[in-house]
């Protein structure tokens, strides 16, 4: 009997010994899991933009393993704990007229199978990758790029009689790109544009302004169809390409002019020549630079 009270007492602290140390390991355990993560804040810088454009009200960011995240100002900081690791950030706004998905950023189509104008696109200028170490505070920025730009051709008529012309000018211009790589700033998928041709009442020039990402493709052409009394048709095709190779180095807005030769008599043949840079105070002031 004397054996037992003594094994009892020697085994009743060990038992209180192990549920202490039980309780201690859990504790640090609970304390390694916080210690695991750490704070990022994230700032979106918005001054690569034209005099044009508009600026969104909100943005999206991509976090890669955590998904998107709607920042619901645009100088908003979005602030959260994420575990420790780097992350890859992308960060982009969702303009009318196109979608986002997969990182890839698509121009939507009409009816006809031609691209809609896009609303003004920004992206960041690169993947950001953001490095969250424990209990640290990470701050970073990502800077926005303007992805649209405007393209304004103008139309002068010679030659031939301007009165001819009998309704408005259809107009495809192609190689045009309809998709965005987000992580990789690559354009693709080319599809047509249909720009709208107007009559500038004080010059008599045709002038259309069209919105796009940019060009995809080999080559950019130019088709026209134009109307002309006495049921007659003028068609005609002018490359671009080399006008356009270099839209992308550029965010503010591109000004193309060129003569539009215009068939003589009853015929309807004619021509576009050389298009040539140029700038503009205003919407019927177009001079060559």
């Amino acid at each position: 009997m004397k054996t037992r009270k003594m094994m009892t007492a020697y085994v009743f602290p060990l038992l209180l010994l192990g549920i202490t140390f039980l309780h201690i390991s859990c504790s640090d355990n609970e304390g390694d899991e916080i210690s695991k993560q750490g704070t990022v804040e994230i700032t979106a810088d918005w001054g690569d933009y034209s005099a044009e454009a508009q600026l969104p009200d909100d943005y999206t960011l991509f976090i890669t393993g955590i998904g998107e995240r709607n920042v619901d100002n645009r100088t908003a900081t979005y602030q959260s704990a994420l575990n420790v690791g780097t992350y890859d950030v992308v960060a982009y706004n969702k303009p009318a007229n196109m979608t986002v998905n997969n990182l890839t950023a698509s121009v939507a189509l009409g009816e006809d199978g031609t691209l809609q104008q896009p609303g003004w696109f920004f992206s960041n200028a690169r993947t950001k990758a953001v490095v969250v170490e424990p209990d640290k505070t990470v701050k970073t920025s990502i800077k926005m790029k303007q992805r649209v730009r405007q393209l304004t051709l103008t139309l002068v008529p010679q030659g031939g009689e301007p009165g001819q012309v009998a309704g408005e000018i259809e107009a495809t211009l192609s190689g045009i790109a309809s998709t965005f790589n987000l992580s990789t700033g690559e354009l693709s998928e080319p599809k047509s544009i249909k720009p709208v041709f107007t009559k500038q009442l004080s010059t008599g020039a045709y002038s259309a302004t069209i919105y796009i990402i940019g060009i995809a493709g080999n080559e950019q052409t130019l088709s026209l169809s134009l109307p002309l009394t006495g049921g007659r048709t003028c068609s005609l095709v002018s490359d671009m390409t080399e006008e356009l190779r270099y839209f992308g180095n550029d965010i503010s807005p591109l000004y193309l002019k060129a003569a539009l030769e215009l068939p003589e008599g009853a015929g309807t043949s004619g021509n576009i020549h050389t298009w040539e840079p140029e700038f503009t105070d205003g919407p019927d002031n177009v001079e060559i630079q």
